[in-house]
């Protein structure tokens, strides 16, 4: 993965829109998230194995267990019940603040980008209930009429167990 092919106007296009992204959801502003993403998006991931003898790729290869892996229509229905008072491990909704980092991209051809970044997330929920997700993101994004939209969203947390239950988008 290289950053000598990318122009800098690309290059700052897409952290814009990854802190954008990170803003929405941050806010909550969930409706606007999913405009970001692909009808054709695939959301996922998969469980990490500590296997010693194995690269990060192996530990994370196709075919594995997945965590979640979801489409835009499950996202959606997601998004719809947190904004019930259906969705209890939300209500109320959880203080969150995401920061993105080390964003690396290479270009895929024809509006084709592939975007790998760090995360660490911190959640607070009812003033005493808090936890960190830390990890990395593959991202796959496409070029489109109002900038991007994320066609494959690849999340591999550093955890080997989660600290809570995932009641946030990533």
């Amino acid at each position: 993965m290289t950053h000598d092919n990318i122009s800098t106007d690309i290059e700052r296009k897409i952290e814009k829109f990854l802190y954008l992204e990170a803003l929405f959801l941050d806010e909550g502003r969930l409706d606007e998230w999913l405009d970001l993403l692909a009808e054709d998006v695939v959301y996922m991931s998969p469980v990490t194995e500590t296997l010693d003898h194995r690269s990060e790729e192996d530990v994370f290869s196709e075919g594995r267990l997945r965590i979640f892996e979801e489409s835009k229509s499950v996202l959606a229905k997601r998004v719809q019940r947190l904004a019930t008072n259906f969705a209890h491990a939300e209500q109320p909704r959880s203080r969150v603040r995401r920061l993105i980092t080390n964003i690396l991209i290479s270009d895929k051809q024809d509006g084709t980008y592939e975007v790998r970044s760090n995360f660490l997330v911190f959640q607070s929920r009812l003033e005493s209930t808090e936890a960190f997700f830390v990890g990395s993101r593959r991202d796959v994004l496409v070029e489109h009429a109002k900038g991007f939209l994320i066609k494959r969203r690849e999340i591999l947390f550093a955890h080997r167990l989660l600290p809570r239950s995932l009641s946030i988008l990533f």
